[in-house]
């Protein structure tokens, strides 16, 4: 039986090793704690949705709350691998579960070449990346 290290607290108690088992159970309450709480707040839940990547981590995700979801949502990059986007695609399709396959406004080439500039915000008008650190030997 496999267990989870407690390494994190909840509500100030840390809390003890979990089965599989009880550490999906405990997921899906925090999911279904976030729907009341919005609910009690009188705000209409339109969709749950979950991230998508189509990594292993990704989909093991995927599979253990799509009984809590609505959409599943990957954000196409488009500098990923096409066999990838088409895993998502056809995994969710298989599911049953909606997809939303959302694009960025700019490319990721765009975003690297620094012509991506913030529209809002304490730095708007800078670009919002401003590439990788120079190590100091080569300044």
């Amino acid at each position: 039986m496999a267990f989870t290290p407690a390494k994190m607290e909840d509500d100030g108690e840390v809390l003890a090793a979990l089965t599989l088992d009880q550490a999906v159970e405990r997921s899906h309450a925090i999911i279904d704690r976030a729907i009341a709480q919005t609910e009690a707040d009188q705000k209409e839940v339109t969709a749950v949705c979950a991230l998508f990547s189509g990594g292993n981590d990704s989909t093991t995700m995927l599979h253990l709350v799509r009984d809590r979801i609505t959409h599943a949502v990957h954000v196409n990059t488009t500098i990923g691998i096409e066999e990838t986007r088409e895993f998502v695609r056809t995994t969710t399709a298989d599911m049953g579960v909606p997809l939303i396959e959302a694009f960025p406004p700019h490319s990721y080439g765009e975003l690297v070449r620094g012509e991506v500039i913030a529209s809002k915000g304490k730095h708007e008008g800078e670009p919002v990346w401003k590439g990788f650190p120079v190590p100091p030997a080569t300044r």
